[in-house]
């Protein structure tokens, strides 16, 4: 599989169920998994986004640690997909506009909890490998995102 029919695969993924799981690691390098609203953006190659907001212990410990995966299947369980990468706090205010621009609709418990626009930050993860699961076929393909392009 080439990394672009995997994006594909996960970006349809997303389209349509709109959640997954995140997971960093805590100070004492424990695993934290919280589920997330991803979303890619146009023109940013192999970096998976999504929003959050400071303080929160997500943000601490992707600034300490950038060690992140990702987990997403439908209900149907007929794909899992899983994705690490190094993952990076982005305080950038234009990024931020088009962030929300693109999934600030898809965010509605996310504004319940944080309604403070000023407290906003993108987190950019950088792919680094995939897997795409296929449990009834017993198949699984594998990407990898480091070598600058389809593979």
């Amino acid at each position: 599989m080439q990394n672009t029919e995997f994006i594909n695969e996960l970006d349809a993924l997303l389209e349509r169920y709109g959640t997954g799981l995140f997971t960093t690691l805590n100070h004492e390098g424990f695993p934290v998994t919280r589920w997330m609203t991803p979303f890619f953006l146009k023109g940013w190659k192999n970096s998976l986004f999504t929003v959050s907001a400071v303080p929160s212990a997500k943000v601490e410990q992707i600034e300490a640690r950038g060690e992140v995966s990702f987990l997403f299947q439908p209900p149907s369980l007929e794909k899992i997909i899983t994705l690490t990468g190094l993952a990076r706090v982005d305080h950038n205010y234009s990024l931020l506009a088009e962030a929300l621009e693109t999934m600030g609709g898809r965010l509605k418990t996310f504004w319940t909890v944080n309604n403070n626009p000023e407290n906003l930050v993108v987190i950019e993860t950088s792919l680094i490998s995939g897997s795409i699961f296929y449990p009834f076929k017993s198949e699984r393909c594998e990407v990898s995102f480091t070598g600058g392009g389809d593979e």
